[in-house]
C-alpha cells in the first residue's frame, strides 16, 4: 500500500498528522493500526488483514508515529511544516481538513511597508503651543495581511515565525523579517519623532515636513502609504525647490550677473525669502498657499559661498570659473547669454582668440606662439581680467609684454586720450636694465624711464601729477616699491607688471604687500616658475593679480593646498580647471618649430653703489696710465698698456675680488655673480641643463663655492684637468638628469667636447673674439642636439663690456680683431676707440 495522511489544525494551532493506508483504487483501509520499522505493515481491524506499505516517503518521520498513525507537529515546527508542504504532496496524497476553517498557511516572502498618516491634536501632542502633531502608524504587510510594527523591546521579535488569526478564522504563520523593519523604525527613529508609542510615530514642526517629504520620494515609492490628503497642517509638496542660474555679462564693469532662480511647481520664489532659512538651520519655507516646500539648504549655502550675494547677483567676471564649477558641482541648470557664452569660449580657446594688432612701430618680429601670447594678454584687457603669463625661459616675455604696452598706448594715442595713465614695470634688479634696452630696441616709441636711485623723487612727483607729460612706462625693482610703495599707491597706473613675480610668492612679505597695494587698471605677472616650493606660492600670485579669485588663504588651503599635498586628485583638477585660462604656458620643446636654432641674448647686470664705486676708481687709473703713456710713447706703443687695462676692468665686472690689489676691506660680492645665480636657478627650474663658460679660472672657483652654498650640482673643466678625466665627465654630464649645470674654463673646454646634454650656454665674461665665443657655444649647439640653443652673454650695464659690444655693432670689423689678451686688438684700436673705452 501506498500511505496518505489527513492534516487538520487542533485548537490551540498544532496540527494532527494522521496517516492512511491507500488502495491501489485510492480507498482508505478501515479501523487501521500501523506497524511502523524496517519493514512497515499496516492492519485493517475491519478485513483482519495485514497490508505491507511503503513509507519511504516519510524518511525518518516514520518513528514518530503512533499505531493509530498519528503524530502532533509542536507549534515551533508548524511553520517548518508548511513550508514544506508543497514537497510533502509531491511524495504522497495529503488531504487538508478544512471543515471549521481554512487549513494555515505560512508566509516567507518580504513585506512591503505600509503607512498611515493623520494629524492629532489634544492629548497626544506633547508641545506647549498645543498644535497639531503628525501620527504615523507603521505596520507591514505579508501576503495580505498587515501586521502592526513591533518595537525592539517585543519579546515576540526573537521569534522568526509569528502566528495570527485571519477575519476568516485562518491560522497564517508569518517569517517576519525583524531586521528589515527594524531598519525602516531606524529611518523613521531618525526622523526625529518627538515620542514613539509601539507602532506609532509623533511628529511635530520640521521633523514632521522632513518626514512626510522623504515620505513622498523615489527612496519610499514601493511603500503602500495613505492618509496624504487628510492632512491639514502638514502639507509637504514632493520636490523641493529647483535652483536654476542666469548668467549674463557686464561688459562695460568687467563683470557678470548671476541670478539664481528658485521655483516650485512652476512658482517662482524669491531669494530674499528663503534666506532668513538658511540663516536660521531651517529646510521648508511655508507657501502662500499653506504648503510648504523643501529648501536645497546645502545646495544654496555652498553656491551663496561661491557665488555671493552682492548687488543684483554681480560678480568679478574672474569668478565666473569658480561659479561655473560650483554650478557644476551642485548639478545646477545654467542658461548664459551671448556675451557670457562668447566670453567662456574664448577662455577655453585662446589660440583661437580675435589677433591683437601690434603697431607697425614694433621693431621686431614676434614668432606665432608669441602673438598667441599678445592675443592672451590682449584677452585678459578686455574682460579686466590678469594672468600669469609662464612661458619657459628665453621664450620672450618680456618682448610679449612690451608689444602689449605699445598696442595700448597707440591705441591710447588714436583715442586723443588726455589723461593718459603710465604703466609701471616691477623687475629684480639684475634684469630691470634689460628692460629698458629691450624697450628702446623693440619699443622705442614708448617714452620710457627708470624709477631708481637718489634721484627719483622727481619722477614720483611727476607721476603723481593727474594730469601732464609722463612717460608710458616706467621701470623699478621690488626693492625700491618696498621702500616707496606709500607714495606710489597714490599714483594710477594703466599696467602693473611683475617680472620674475615669484619675488611675491611669500603672501606675508612687505615686497608682496608693497606690490599688492599699488593701483593698476590691469596687472600682469611674468614667472617662469609661480609655484617652486608650496602651492600658497600660485595663491600668492593671484591675490595680486585677481583678489578673492582662489577666496582667502584659509579657504584656499582648507580647499587646494592641503588635499593636494595629501595626495587627493580631485583637488588638483579642481584647482587646474580654475586657474588653466588664467595661466599661459608653453615649454620651449613645445614651440622649437617655431624657433631658430639658436637664440643670443644679451643679459644686463647692474652694479650696486659700491661695485660701481670700484669700477670707477679702477676707471680713472687705467684712463690716466693709458693716456699718459700715449702721450710719452706714442699710441703705436701703448698697446700692452691697453691691454691691461682693459684685463682690469673686465675683472671689475666679473668679481672685484679678481683684482690682485684690492685692499681686503673692499672685497664685496659681484652683481653679476648673484644674477648668474639667480638665472641659473629659474634655468634648473624649468628643467634644463646648462654651460657656464668663463676666461678665468679664479671666477670659476668664486663661481663654485656659490653652487655649493646654493646645493647646485655641477661638473667642472679647467686648464688643470687631466685629458683623460674630461671625457668621463662630458659622458657623466649628458647622461645623468642630476647634474644640471657644467663650468668650463674658456681655453680648456671651448673646443673639442660635445655636450649636446645642454641646451643652455652662459658666457660669464665674454671673449671678446666672437669666433672664440661661437666655438664655446657650439659645445652644446652643434651636430646631434635636438633642440633650441639660448646662448646668454652677462654683460654689466655702463662698462667696458657694453661698449665693446657697441664697437662689434658699430664696426663689423672690428669681430675679428677685438681677441682679449692679442696684441692685434691694441694695436688695431683707434684713439677714438680708446676714447670711447676708457669714458666714464
Amino acid at each position: 500500500l501506498k500511505p496518505g495522511a489527513i492534516l487538520s489544525e487542533t485548537e490551540n494551532g498544532e496540527i494532527l498528522f494522521k496517516l492512511e493506508g491507500l488502495k491501489p483504487d485510492g480507498t482508505a483501509i478501515e479501523e487501521p493500526v500501523f506497524f511502523l520499522g524496517q519493514s512497515s505493515w499496516v492492519l485493517s481491524k475491519t478485513e483482519s488483514t495485514f497490508y505491507p506499505i511503503d513509507v519511504s516517503a516519510l524518511h525518518k518521520m516514520f518513528q514518530y508515529f503512533d499505531s493509530y498513525g498519528e503524530m502532533t507537529i509542536k507549534l515551533d515546527v508548524v511553520p517548518r511544516l508548511l513550508a514544506d508542504l508543497p514537497v510533502f504532496r509531491k511524495r504522497m496524497s495529503i488531504k487538508l481538513d478544512e471543515t471549521t476553517a481554512p487549513f494555515p498557511i505560512a508566509i516567507t516572502e518580504p513585506p512591503r511597508v505600509v503607512i498611515s498618516l493623520s494629524e492629532k491634536k489634544g492629548a497626544a501632542v506633547m508641545n506647549e503651543e498645543n498644535e497639531s502633531a503628525l501620527e504615523l502608524c507603521l505596520g507591514f504587510k505579508y501576503g495580505d495581511l498587515v501586521l502592526p510594527s513591533r518595537d525592539e523591546t517585543s519579546a515576540v521579535e526573537s521569534e522568526k515565525f509569528t502566528r495570527t488569526i485571519s477575519d476568516s478564522g485562518q491560522s497564517v504563520w508569518v517569517e517576519r523579517l525583524w531586521e528589515e523593519e527594524s531598519q525602516v523604525r531606524l529611518f523613521l527613529t531618525n526622523l526625529q519623532p518627538e515620542r514613539t508609542v509601539v507602532d506609532r510615530f509623533f511628529f511635530e514642526g520640521e521633523p514632521a515636513l522632513e518626514t512626510l517629504y522623504y515620505l513622498s520620494s523615489e527612496q519610499c515609492s514601493d511603500w503602500e502609504i495613505s492618509g496624504f490628503e487628510k492632512l491639514k497642517n502638514y502639507r509637504v509638496r514632493p520636490k523641493e525647490l529647483s535652483v536654476r542660474a542666469d548668467l549674463s555679462l557686464k561688459q562695460d564693469s568687467f563683470k557678470f550677473d548671476c541670478d539664481l532662480i528658485l521655483e516650485t511647481e512652476g512658482e517662482r520664489v524669491e531669494l530674499e525669502r528663503v534666506l532668513p532659512c538658511l540663516f536660521t538651520n531651517k529646510n521648508f519655507l511655508k507657501l502662500a498657499d499653506g504648503q510648504f516646500v523643501r529648501i536645497p539648504s546645502a545646495t544654496l549655502l555652498g553656491l551663496l559661498k561661491t557665488v555671493g550675494q552682492g548687488e543684483a547677483g554681480e560678480r568679478p567676471l574672474y569668478q565666473a570659473l569658480s561659479v561655473l564649477h560650483a554650478l557644476d558641482t551642485h548639478e545646477i541648470e545654467v542658461n548664459c547669454d551671448e556675451g557670457f557664452d562668447n566670453f567662456i569660449n574664448k577662455i577655453h580657446h585662446f589660440q583661437e582668440l580675435e589677433a591683437l594688432s601690434v603697431p607697425d612701430t614694433f621693431r621686431g618680429e614676434l614668432r606665432s606662439y608669441q602673438e598667441q601670447g599678445c592675443n592672451w594678454l590682449g584677452f585678459l584687457r578686455e574682460y579686466g581680467l590678469a594672468g600669469i603669463l609662464a612661458d619657459d625661459m628665453g621664450l620672450g616675455k618680456t618682448i610679449q609684454a612690451l608689444a602689449l604696452l605699445l598696442h595700448h598706448y597707440k591705441n591710447a594715442d588714436s583715442k586723443g586720450s588726455e589723461d593718459r595713465k603710465p604703466s609701471l614695470v616691477v623687475a629684480p634688479t639684475s634684469v630691470v636694465y634689460n628692460w629698458l634696452s629691450e624697450a628702446r630696441k623693440f619699443t622705442p616709441e614708448l617714452s620710457t624711464e627708470l624709477y631708481l636711485g637718489r634721484d627719483r623723487n622727481e619722477l614720483l612727483a611727476k607721476l603723481l601729477r593727474a594730469k601732464g607729460k609722463r612717460p608710458d612706462v616706467v621701470f623699478t625693482t621690488y626693492g625700491i616699491i618696498r621702500r616707496d610703495y606709500e607714495e606710489l599707491k597714490k599714483v594710477q597706473f594703466e599696467y602693473l607688471i611683475l617680472d620674475e613675480a615669484q619675488n611675491i610668492k611669500n603672501p606675508e612679505s612687505v615686497g608682496a604687500v608693497a606690490a599688492k597695494s599699488l593701483k593698476a587698471f590691469h596687472r600682469i605677472a611674468l614667472s617662469g616658475t609661480p609655484v617652486e616650493n608650496r602651492l600658497r606660492e600660485l595663491w600668492s600670485l593671484f591675490d595680486f593679480l585677481m583678489p578673492e579669485f582662489l577666496g582667502s588663504y584659509k579657504d584656499f588651503n582648507d580647499t587646494f593646498e592641503r588635499p593636494i599635498e595629501a595626495g587627493l586628485d580631485g583637488a588638483g583638477k579642481k584647482l587646474r580647471k580654475i586657474v588653466h585660462p588664467f595661466i599661459l604656458r608653453r615649454l620651449k620643446s613645445q614651440v622649437e618649430k617655431d624657433l631658430p636654432e639658436r637664440t643670443d641674448i644679451v643679459h644686463l647686470c647692474e652694479f650696486d653703489e659700491d661695485q660701481r664705486s670700484i669700477y670707477l676708481d679702477v676707471l680713472d687709473e687705467c684712463r690716466q696710465t693709458v693716456f699718459n703713456e700715449i702721450a710719452s710713447k706714442g699710441f703705436g706703443r701703448a698697446h700692452m698698456s691697453v691691454l691691461h687695462a682693459l684685463l682690469r676692468l673686465r675683472q671689475v665686472c666679473c668679481d672685484p675680488r679678481l683684482l690682485k690689489d684690492l685692499p681686503p676691506e673692499k672685497i664685496i660680492s659681484s652683481a653679476k655673480l648673484e644674477t648668474l645665480v639667480h638665472l641659473i636657478h629659474d634655468i634648473i627650474d624649468g628643467g634644463h641643463k646648462i654651460l657656464v663658460f668663463s676666461s678665468f679660472v679664479k671666477m670659476l672657483s668664486l663661481v663654485r663655492k656659490e653652487f655649493e652654498k646654493d646645493g647646485i650640482v655641477y661638473e667642472y673643466i679647467d686648464g688643470q684637468t687631466p685629458a683623460k678625466d674630461r671625457l668621463d665627465k662630458v659622458e657623466k654630464f649628458n647622461a645623468d638628469p642630476d647634474i644640471p649645470v657644467f663650468l668650463i674654463s674658456l681655453k680648456a673646454g671651448g673646443t673639442g667636447l660635445n655636450l649636446t646634454g645642454a641646451d643652455y650656454v652662459i658666457h660669464y665674461d665674454p671673449w671678446w673674439n666672437p669666433a672664440v665665443e661661437n666655438q664655446a657655444t657650439d659645445r652644446a649647439h652643434r651636430i646631434g642636439q635636438t633642440r633650441h640653443v639660448f646662448n646668454y652673454k652677462l654683460i654689466t650695464r655702463g662698462t667696458v663690456e657694453e661698449k665693446i659690444l657697441a664697437l662689434q655693432q658699430k664696426k663689423k670689423e672690428l669681430a675679428e680683431l677685438v681677441i682679449g689678451g692679442d696684441e692685434k686688438m691694441a694695436k688695431e684700436l683707434t684713439q677714438e676707440d680708446l676714447e670711447f673705452l676708457f669714458s666714464f
